[in-house]
């Protein structure tokens, strides 16, 4: 009896409105991030950080020292228009997080040409 009710449950169209309003709530909800209360003493108009783990959007390149046997960047493209020289990257060109990048990479570049000391740049 539990498994025909289920069934005719999940087949009502009011799953689908439910979901579709869930949805809608959860894009139209502002991200905590940008509705949080500004830090003292904090820029809010450029992010200070930018974190990568290497997910599916990321070719970080360090996979010939992991899996030297079974992967091979050495063969086209690795990377050949890669700022101008190959990279070792299974990709032929930039990836996502190397746009995020480019305005912290200029505002850092910016800092050290005054000589301002950039404490928090970690790369791994």
């Amino acid at each position: 009896m539990s498994t025909s009710f289920r069934a005719r449950c999940l087949d009502c169209p009011f799953w689908h409105k439910l979901a579709a309003i869930l949805f809608l709530v959860a894009v139209l909800t502002p991200a905590p991030a940008v509705s949080a209360t500004p830090i003292k003493g904090r820029n809010h108009v450029c992010p200070t950080a930018f974190w990568n783990f290497g997910d599916s959007l990321t070719d970080t390149g360090g996979t010939l020292d992991v899996f030297a046997l079974s992967l091979d960047p050495e063969r086209s493209p690795y990377g050949e228009s890669f700022f101008k020289r190959p990279a070792k990257r299974f990709c032929n060109g930039r990836v996502v997080p190397d746009y995020f990048c480019k305005p912290l990479i200029s505002t850092l570049r910016d800092q050290i040409a005054r000589n301002v000391v950039v404490p928090h740049f970690w790369q791994f």
